[in-house]
């Protein structure tokens, strides 16, 4: 038998409810955690991309943004995932439509590319 304890990364309060696409890794002696963040449903044009660290695991940093709410009408952001490359950690986002103005929805359209931003190193 495995004996383990567990940890709240983040929690949903007004107007900020949402949170889906998290991703966690361990990298340089830090677990990283990054998550789409939204009012409360999934895809909406001011949905972006925060991030949090910790040594332990289980003791988080104050959530942080990693990516903005888009200035792009009608845009999101989106986590996308958490990458080692030559010795460095990327955090990984897409920028793509997110609801149109009358609430139709244009999900991963032609202008979809991956990005990637900065995760600041700091474990405040």
């Amino acid at each position: 038998m495995l004996k383990g304890r567990h940890a709240l990364v983040t929690r949903g309060k007004l107007p900020w409810l949402f949170r889906l696409h998290n991703y966690l890794a361990f990298h340089d002696g830090k677990y990283w955690c990054i998550w789409s963040h939204g009012p409360v449903v999934e895809d909406n044009p001011t949905q972006h991309v925060r991030c949090s660290t910790s040594e332990d695991g289980l003791n988080w940093s104050a959530n942080q943004p990693v990516m903005p709410s888009s200035a792009k009408e009608g845009f999101r952001y989106i986590a996308r995932g958490l990458w080692v490359r030559d010795g460095k950690r990327i955090c990984i986002a897409s920028h793509d439509e997110a609801f149109g103005a009358k609430g139709k929805v244009r999900f991963f359209g032609k202008s979809l590319p991956l990005i990637p931003p900065h995760c600041s190193t700091s474990t405040r």
